[in-house]
């Protein structure tokens, strides 16, 4: 090797021994807060990798808590406008789907907790995608998933 491809080498390896984010197999997702005892963990996507490695890590009957937009009903009449909300949602998840750019991995399920105007026990998607902030329940984490 020589000298100026040894020094960017070297230097390549600095920065990673020295960044400030945990470093989640390979990933570099923000991981903000956890809490296994209670089984939820805070997370923040800082890479289109992260998709990936949620795919392999939220499972059904996972609770996702996440803000989402949803369009809402302004009114009871038939020809109620409907306008798109910015609220925040909690979903009992029932499968994922990574998006064919790779970009937004979709989780589908059940709302669980969410403004009282938004019925619990109908379906929700949320996209997950980059800085996106998120907590992630489950009932039980494997040792190999607390890793990821």
């Amino acid at each position: 090797m020589n000298r100026d491809k040894k020094k960017i080498y070297l230097e390549k390896q600095i920065k990673y021994k020295t960044n400030t984010k945990k470093q989640v197999h390979n990933t570099t997702m923000e991981i903000i807060n956890t809490d296994f005892k209670q089984g939820i963990a805070r997370l923040r996507l800082t890479d289109p990798e992260d998709v990936w490695y949620l795919s392999q890590l939220i499972e059904a009957n996972d609770i996702i808590t996440a803000k989402t937009t949803r369009k809402v009903k302004v009114s009871t009449a038939e020809n109620a406008a409907i306008i798109k909300k910015t609220i925040t949602l909690t979903i009992a998840v029932e499968d994922t789907a990574i998006t064919d750019t790779g970009t937004f991995l979709r989780v589908h399920g059940t709302i669980k907790e969410g403004p009282e105007d938004i019925p619990t026990g109908s379906y929700h998607t949320i996209s997950l995608e980059q800085g996106l902030e998120f907590t992630l329940q489950k009932e039980r984490w494997m040792e190999f998933q607390k890793k990821k």
